[in-house]
């Protein structure tokens, strides 16, 4: 038996998992249910129930997973406005027009012309040591990773999103890069 294997039909099943909880979460709450109901349903707190399925702006979940996706088109499309506009003050200092739309250059040069985005979903910010994963608890509301499918190559782009829904990171990766930090 190939443990490999096992560890990527695991891995794919906890997305599929996720996904699932976070669309009865979503069913849930649009049927009436309060935080506190879904909180103890997943045996844990209101709190920790909202933290991680929505909050106080209303971007849940799904709206943070289109906005990932409409984030890369808007890159492909070259409108840089449109992109800047998620973006916190900070991120858009850091990310100018020409960094940005620069990188992405960089991807269609080594992947081909850009296909469209796939399956955007929730990740966990990572972080390697305890006070990196305690940054990123209290900086980092969000992170949601989708496949970005390219004429010869895909990778993974990676955004996220501080609690107010504004956009405060972009990572493209290949899929053999070593995973980042968020």
């Amino acid at each position: 038996m190939d443990p490999a294997l096992d560890i990527r039909r695991a891995a794919a099943d906890l997305k599929a998992s996720e996904n699932r909880l976070r669309e009865s979460v979503t069913a849930a709450r649009a049927a009436g249910a309060s935080w506190r109901e879904i909180g103890d349903a997943l045996g844990t707190s209101r709190q920790a129930a909202f933290t991680r399925f929505g909050d106080e702006t209303g971007r849940s979940g799904d709206q943070l997973a289109l906005r990932t996706t409409q984030l890369f088109e808007s890159l492909s499309a070259g409108d840089y406005e449109s992109v800047r506009t998620m973006m916190s003050y900070s991120c858009a200092r850091a990310l100018t027009k020409r960094k940005l739309l620069g990188a992405w250059a960089d991807a269609v040069r080594a992947s081909g012309a850009f296909v469209g985005c796939a399956n955007a979903v929730p990740q966990q910010p990572d972080g390697r040591t305890p006070i990196e994963r305690w940054a990123h608890r209290q900086l980092v509301t969000h992170v949601f990773q989708t496949a970005l499918h390219f004429a010869r190559d895909d990778l993974t782009g990676r955004v996220a999103y501080d609690s107010a829904g504004r956009v405060i990171g972009i990572l493209m990766l290949a899929d053999d890069a070593p995973d980042r930090l968020f």
